[in-house]
């Protein structure tokens, strides 16, 4: 029986009898009930039986009134009983209700009452079908059931974890409706033969509120075939190459021989390898890439690590930050600390000889680190030869908001102490960023950095993704101690900047910005030296077939360099610089820039100065590349790093087979020579080759059977599949997979006509567990299949014709299913339903009603049927409207409804 309530009453209006005042009250009952429930209520008058009163209680729409009745209480006066219920999906608030008594036909006492209705939230998401498996390059298709079984509308937005919706990815659902959405992706190819993707779709309320999410894992196996190597190999190159430059008008030319390889020495990855050799040293210009190079570095499980001849090496911020040389390097995991060792002499800083040093990080917390380092060196400035010791100590935190890392350093040479000062800090809080670097050292501190001064923050806020504002402050005037390899100086550098950035569209961008600065050439003779303030606006805008970059400058500057004409003059700039994708494999772009400016002339005379150059590059099915870059000039203060003048490369790579030439122009900062016109130019070729180191014991074979088929059904050239691998059976049925990855596979039949009517006996024996170096023996028996059909017939109570005309009928589903297997199906515009190619045995048949099935009830709501082979079943079910039925005593009321 379900609960009773009570509903509140209060009344509205009154009509009295012409001799009187009917006396009706209503017993004390709750303020609001559930949809659905039924409600008891009970009506004291002070009619008699001779007053021959009708009393008629008037519903809301679709709401129904089970039981109607008189009673006499002990005084003798009339009670009125009404049972009656909303609808199961009736919409949460306030509905009227009215009780009218009637004498004679004519209205002679009315009372109006609202009933509350509460708002029911209950939203169920399923999944209602998707494949058994998908392969590479497939479409995915999986479909979901979301039913509004609460009594309110709810709105939500659509969110797939990947791939795409059938509909848009907003849904408004009506109470006691369902909908079916499909999510669909494709699956990419991968280097593996098996894996599970997902799929899954979540809800979430308009409101911000509820989330429901419903996911399902399909396998995915490979579409095409991947080679298993019998053998475990190591990739290694080697070629041959000839290089000649030109400087100061000298040409020298050499031919260098090389070998390269990197890769895993072993089937279970633990020994790995990476070793360059090249030469001889023939040439000594390692500027533009001609030295020789002979390095060795080998890890253990990335736990232990050791680095011979060659190698680039890097102790921390300030004692060694990058330097190239020749030595050996040790490095080790042990627990929390990671500790190293070093001995290198360097190859191209003159001033450095030999160095040797070690150091140590500890591994507080997954975001904290602390680390000690000691770094001894020889080096010779002045005339003399001197060496010196530096002791840093150094920490590393970080967390979702930004990091912070700090090292400091003390040197002593000679007796005399020194130190240096690192700290890099970026904190985003909120709309909030900041970041600050700043590298301090002393005259005597011989690190990597000396007599160096770098303070560089940056302040900007977010308005939103669109607009954010800030300031940047920049102070260079650092000394640091390059190698020929990565050759420049380091100017004299202050600038500050307020800036504001817009991004209209995710493809553009606008910025503003006002700057102050001075720059300062510190080459003897110097360059450059001026002082600037400009406004600056750039605008960007990128596509995939084209990118454009623009830019705007207008201030005034002065040229600090003229001596006591030095007076101050209008300063501008134009840049734009197009990029064009003429075709998918060809891109072809320009650079243009034009400067109206007194800075770098030395009478501080205005003068207009005009740059330009273009690009090309080309790449044809990833085998013809040709790139090709020119520069007419650069701006003076743009002269302190290494710049390009001209660099054209053609290469063809046939996979095993790579051919490439090489020439430039390049311009070396501070360079002594008289004509800068190092031109260069170089061919190489080389082999790739797959070295075999051992026999690849991680392969696999799986053989079979196919047997059951009757005689008139040829064995032979049946097709499976079995993940990305393909085979044909024999006349005898035998079919096999060899050298194939050990992997997990499913097993599955093509489309084929010879199979209609067949399916494998069990679906277990499909699902193979391939391990390596192994043979898996399968069979595969084969029954023929069976089928069900069926008809869901609908019955409506004649006696509630008029209060079911224009109501939906109920959504209907039926399920069948045993104990390893289920399959879900829809009935037709005929009510019919049918399961084709079931493999035989007892199988249960299930009616689930979904939406719109209030008041409704399957008869026989589970059937057991028996599929037999080459035989297709029938049965039928029955949907009824439920039945309610009412029983009484002298105490109470028992009110159930049959469902």
């Amino acid at each position: 029986m379900k609960n009773l309530f009570y509903i509140s009453f209060f009344l509205i209006n009154s009509v009295v009898f012409a001799q009187k005042q009917p006396n009706i009250s209503l017993s004390d009952i709750q303020p609001s009930a559930m949809p659905g429930q039924f409600t008891t209520l009970f009506v004291y008058t002070d009619f008699e039986k001779t007053d021959s009163i009708e009393a008629v209680l008037r519903l809301p729409e679709s709401w129904q009134l089970v039981l109607s009745k008189e009673a006499l209480d002990n005084k003798g006066n009339i009670k009125y009983i009404y049972t009656f219920s909303s609808p199961k999906f009736a919409s949460g608030g306030k509905y009227e209700l009215q009780l009218d008594f009637f004498r004679k036909g004519i209205i002679i006492a009315s009372k109006i009452t609202e009933a509350q209705i509460d708002n029911i939230k209950n939203i169920e998401l399923s999944e209602l079908s998707h494949p058994q498996f998908v392969k590479e390059g497939d479409t995915l298709h999986v479909e979901y059931m979301i039913q509004n079984l609460g009594n309110t509308v709810e709105k939500f937005k659509l969110n797939p974890n990947r791939g795409w919706l059938s509909t848009t990815d907003t849904l408004t659902i009506l109470p006691n409706t369902q909908k079916i959405i499909k999510v669909s992706q494709y699956i990419l190819k991968t280097k593996e033969s098996y894996w599970q993707t997902t799929s899954s779709l979540e809800l979430e309320e308009f409101s911000g509120g509820k989330k429901y999410l419903q996911s399902v894992s399909i396998p995915v196996f490979s579409s095409s075939p991947k080679k298993v190597d019998l053998y475990h190999r190591l990739p290694v190159e080697i070629g041959i190459g000839y290089f000649n430059y030109g400087l100061d008008g000298q040409n020298q030319g050499a031919m260098q021989y090389f070998s390269q390889g990197s890769g895993f020495l072993d089937v279970k990855e633990k020994h790995n390898v990476d070793f360059v050799i090249r030469g001889p040293n023939q040439q000594d210009f390692p500027q533009i890439g001609s030295y020789d190079q002979y390095s060795l570095e080998y890890d253990y499980k990335q736990d232990f690590n050791v680095k011979l001849g060659d190698f680039v090496n890097r102790v921390s911020n300030l004692a060694e930050f990058s330097r190239f040389g020749r030595g050996i390097q040790l490095q080790k995991n042990i627990d929390k600390f990671n500790v190293k060792a070093f001995y290198q002499n360097a190859r191209f800083f003159q001033q450095q000889k030999n160095s040797w040093g070690a150091g140590a990080e500890y591994k507080l917390k997954e975001n904290f680190k602390i680390g000690a380092n000691f770094t001894n060196k020889g080096l010779y400035k002045n005339n003399g030869f001197y060496r010196t010791s530096i002791v840093g100590l150094s920490s590393i935190f970080s967390n979702k908001n930004g990091n912070i890392e700090t090292e400091v350093a003390v040197s002593n040479k000679l007796g005399k102490y020194d130190f240096g000062f690192y700290n890099q800090f970026i904190f985003q809080l909120s709309k909030f960023n900041f970041s600050s670097q700043i590298i301090v050292t002393g005259k005597d501190f011989d690190g990597f950095y000396t007599n160096s001064r770098l303070i560089v923050n940056s302040l900007s806020y977010n308005f939103n993704a669109k607009v954010s504002v800030g300031i940047n402050s920049n102070y260079t005037r650092i000394n640091p101690a390059l190698d020929l390899l990565t050759f420049n100086t380091s100017p004299l550098n202050k600038t500050n900047t307020l800036f504001v950035s817009v991004f209209p569209t995710k493809k553009q961008m606008i910025f503003l910005n006002y700057t102050k600065q001075e720059r300062e050439d510190r080459q003897v003779p110097s360059n450059f030296h001026f002082k600037e303030e400009y406004a600056n606006i750039s605008y960007s805008f990128m596509t995939e077939w084209a990118t454009v970059f623009t830019q705007a400058r207008y201030g005034n500057a002065v040229n600090l360099l003229a001596g006591d004409n030095n007076a101050s003059s209008k300063s501008m700039s134009e840049l734009i610089q197009p990029m064009l994708r003429i075709q998918k494999w060809l891109w072809v772009g320009g650079y243009f820039e034009h400067q109206y400016t007194s800075k770098f002339n030395e009478n501080n005379d205005l003068e207009n100065l005009f740059y330009f150059g273009g690009n090309l590059r080309v790449n044809h099915r990833n085998k013809y590349f040709f790139n090709c870059m020119y520069r007419n000039n650069y701006a003076p203060d743009e002269f302190f790093i290494k710049r390009t003048f001209l660099d054209a490369s053609i290469e063809l790579d046939l996979k095993k087979h790579n051919f490439r030439a090489v020439a430039g122009r390049t311009y070396l900062p501070g360079f002594t020579a008289q004509n800068q016109n190092t031109m260069f130019f170089s061919l190489n070729y080389s082999l790739k080759l797959n070295v075999p180191l051992k026999k690849n014991k991680k392969i696999s074979n799986v053989k079979g059977r196919v047997y059951g088929l009757n005689n008139t059904q040829p064995l032979g050239g049946i097709m499976m599949q079995m993940g990305q691998y393909q085979s044909l059976t024999d006349q005898a049925g035998n079919f096999s997979f060899e050298n194939i990855l050990p992997e997990r596979y499913h097993i599955s039949f093509p489309a084929d006509e010879r199979m209609i009517g067949w399916t494998p006996e069990s679906s277990s024996s499909l699902e193979i567990e391939a391990k390596a170096d192994s043979t898996h023996m399968l069979n595969i028996p084969l029954i023929k299949t069976g089928g069900v059909v069926g008809k869901v017939k609908l019955e409506i109570d004649e006696r509630n014709q008029a209060m079911n005309a224009g109501k939906p009928k109920p959504q209907i589903l039926l399920k069948i299913q045993n104990n390893g297997e289920s399959y879900l199906t829809k009935l037709n515009e005929f009510q019919e339903f049918s399961f084709k190619e079931i493999k035989p045995g007892e199988w249960k048949i299930t009616v689930l009603l979904t939406s719109n099935s209030e008041g409704y009830e399957v008869l026989e709501k589970e059937k057991i049927v028996n599929i037999e082979p080459e035989m297709i079943s029938k049965t039928d079910f029955v949907v009824k409207q439920s039945e309610r039925k009412i029983f009484f005593s002298n105490k109470e009321f028992k009110i159930s409804a049959k469902q």
